[in-house]
């Protein structure tokens, strides 16, 4: 059986974009949530509201960067992208 699609090369730079995006959060988040309760004694309540800072950031820079770059990509480098019959 070959696998074609791990050799094109922009779909290798998206899922590795992708990975990156899920991975650095994802690791920053679970060391955040174990940190602060050790650092400052709080509760699982007062931990979740020291963190709403960090998150709400988190969302106006994920929705800052896709309105960003939804202005700056064309349409037609995304369906290019998405086509299944360029692969």
């Amino acid at each position: 059986m070959r696998f074609g699609l791990l050799r094109y090369a922009p779909f290798l730079m998206v899922v590795s974009v992708a990975t990156l995006h899920t991975l650095i959060p994802s690791g920053i988040q679970f060391n955040l949530y174990q940190f602060v309760p050790a650092l400052f004694s709080t509760n699982p309540f007062q931990t979740a509201i020291a963190i709403i800072p960090f998150q709400l950031a988190l969302l106006v820079a994920i929705i800052g960067a896709t309105f960003k770059l939804v202005g700056r990509v064309p349409g037609r480098t995304i369906h290019y992208l998405c086509r299944a019959d360029s692969l």
